[in-house]
């Protein structure tokens, strides 16, 4: 049981979920032309993840107790002690280190630049203080597709970059979706999310307008003569489905249509990848 407690601290599904687009970036980048340091760059990447969201629960810990959303975590619950969960997510984290020491300076500086962007700039600065608090996750989240870019290529590339900014407008996107949907949960312990400052309906619009912007870069790819019809085909049908569910959640903002555009948006991002490797 103790150990599930361990398991559920690291949020395993976004775990997966953001290490899934370092296979994917991996698979793309190298032309399916593996070696060994790949996976132990998908094992530094994964513990990094999982030891950041770990951290997370911790330094959340008072706000997670009253949100109704997350009162159920290993901490508020009394599944883990603080102290204990700290300590599992540095040990996490130095391990991330370690084996990324082995890959080279740039995939460790990655690791390091996706851990300060999540844990110093995102949870511990600003979190809790500013309306822009979410545009401080982009390095983090961006950071598997700088690793996997650097693993399978060599080096961070044009394309590169490109892939990792449909990741960095996705977030901010993905996020302000679920805090719309829970946007009283956010005002009652005082989070300056979005939804809860600017209202429902605003920040719909917000999320209308990063749909716009996401599915223009991600089209942009095919133009640039990056990837095939395939892909071109892939990414219409998902943009215009997103655009669909954001439109529609500014014409008649509730709960349950944010909710639709969180829960659309990871399989999203995750099919865009994958269609990119056709």
């Amino acid at each position: 049981m103790k150990t599930l407690a361990y398991w559920q601290l690291t949020k395993p599904r976004i775990t997966f979920a953001i290490i899934s687009l370092y296979i994917l970036s991996l698979i793309i980048s190298s032309s399916g032309d593996f070696r060994v340091e790949s996976l132990v760059g998908a094992t530094a990447v994964f513990i990094s993840i999982a030891g950041s969201n770990a951290l997370n629960c911790y330094i959340d810990r008072d706000i997670d107790q009253v949100m109704a959303r997350t009162k159920r975590r290993p901490i508020p619950s009394g599944k883990i002690k603080a102290k204990d969960a700290l300590m599992f997510g540095m040990f996490l984290i130095c391990i991330s280190f370690v084996l990324a020491s082995f890959l080279g300076y740039l995939p460790t500086f990655f690791l390091l630049l996706g851990l300060f962007s999540y844990i110093i700039l995102y949870t511990l600065l600003l979190k809790r203080k500013s309306i822009l608090n979410v545009f401080a996750t982009a390095p983090a989240i961006a950071t598997p597709v700088w690793f996997g870019w650097a693993m399978g290529r060599g080096t961070l590339d044009l394309q590169g970059l490109l892939m990792s900014s449909l990741v960095m407008l996705w977030g901010p996107l993905h996020l302000w979706s679920l805090a719309t949907t829970f946007a009283k949960d956010y005002g009652k312990v005082s989070i300056p999310m979005l939804p809860s400052v600017v209202g429902r309906k605003k920040a719909c619009g917000h999320i209308l307008v990063l749909s716009i912007i996401l599915s223009f870069t991600s089209i942009l790819m095919f133009f640039l003569g990056y990837y095939g019809f395939v892909y071109l085909i892939g990414a219409t049908i998902f943009n215009a489905l997103l655009i669909f569910l954001s439109v529609r959640a500014v014409l008649r903002p509730t709960n349950r249509r944010s909710w639709f555009i969180y829960k659309f948006s990871a399989p999203y991002i995750g099919g865009l990848f994958f269609m990119a490797l056709f």
